[in-house]
């Protein structure tokens, strides 16, 4: 495998809603290290949210802390060397030989309150007459989006409708939504290993079948994704290479996961890849009670001949 220079080769993509695989989320999480088959005694990783293009940077990670899960299984927290406005940077010692895992774990990229007003449901507005907090790392596609159609409801230009905390009725149905994103990527140094793929059994998950630093253009790529460690049957998982900046379809490859979770993704020529998958999958509409918990997950992976 060869090493990749950060922020090589950017792809130009659409990124994608909850459920709904062409439709747009504006911005998805990504690391990207600067080698995936290791040979120096560290690695350098970028991280940071792209609205449109795969792997130019636009809006840094600004999580306190990453997670690396060393070969023997352990976890360890990494603190970002350097946190840009576009990207955060950190480097990781490689001490041992064996495969990496590098992960945002899974964190809020953005929590907001839905209320049911007229069998509608409605975001509403942040203090300061805001629909979205400055501080959200993400957009909110993986929230209904109804026609404003009362006269309390606003439409902020990045956001859905929205309703004034002063015109939420007293007794009004409210539900907490928060929007849950977790960017990882593996880097192996000598010959991968397989400790550092295990899941932990906790939120939104892939499982690796094929090993993500061996994966090959004739062979494909088998994974598994996993919901607190259940399989998560009929999800919606894209995938986009990074190169394809002036192709008319960005997305290489479209496909749900089988009963068991299952899918696998073939592939035609090398590069590196984007992989991105969203929980629960149907999405909401105007009538349904939102979901409190919605994922988003990414992984970036090289494919090699």
């Amino acid at each position: 495998m060869r090493t990749k220079a950060l922020g090589a080769a950017a792809a130009a993509v659409s990124a994608l809603a909850l459920g709904a695989p062409q439709a747009a989320l504006a911005h998805t999480p990504y690391l990207l290290p600067n080698a995936f088959d290791a040979e120096r005694d560290h690695v350098t990783l970028q991280g940071a949210l792209t609205e449109d293009d795969y792997f130019n940077p636009d809006i840094a990670l600004r999580t306190s802390t990453y997670v690396e899960t060393i070969p023997s299984g352990e976890h360890r927290e990494i603190a970002p060397a350097m946190v840009l406005k576009d990207m955060a940077v950190m480097e990781a010692p490689l001490p041992d030989t064996g495969t990496y895992r590098f992960s945002t774990g899974a964190y809020v990229a953005r929590s907001v309150k839905m209320v049911q007003v007229g069998g509608r449901w409605l975001m509403v507005r942040a203090p300061g007459g805001r629909a979205r907090p400055e501080a959200d790392h993400a957009a909110s596609a993986d929230i209904a989006q109804p026609k404003p159609d009362h006269a309390h409801e606003h439409k902020d230009e990045d956001g859905p409708p929205a309703i004034a905390p002063a015109d939420v009725p007293a007794d009004a149905k409210t539900v907490q939504v928060e929007n849950i994103q977790t960017a990882e990527t593996y880097v192996s140094k000598g010959a991968p290993t397989e400790a550092a793929l295990r899941p932990s059994g906790k939120g939104f998950e892939l499982k690796p079948v094929t090993h993500p630093n061996s994966i090959y253009v004739d062979q494909g790529f088998a994974f598994q994704l996993l919901v607190d460690g259940a399989p998560a049957a009929d999800v919606g998982v894209s995938v986009y290479r990074s190169g394809d900046v002036y192709d008319e379809h960005k997305v290489m490859a479209e496909m749900k996961t089988d009963a068991k979770g299952g899918a696998k993704i073939g592939f035609d020529r090398p590069g590196v890849y984007l992989l991105t998958a969203h929980y629960p999958a149907g999405g909401h509409t105007p009538d349904a009670a939102p979901t409190a918990r919605n994922y988003v997950y990414s992984l970036t992976f090289e494919v090699t001949r």
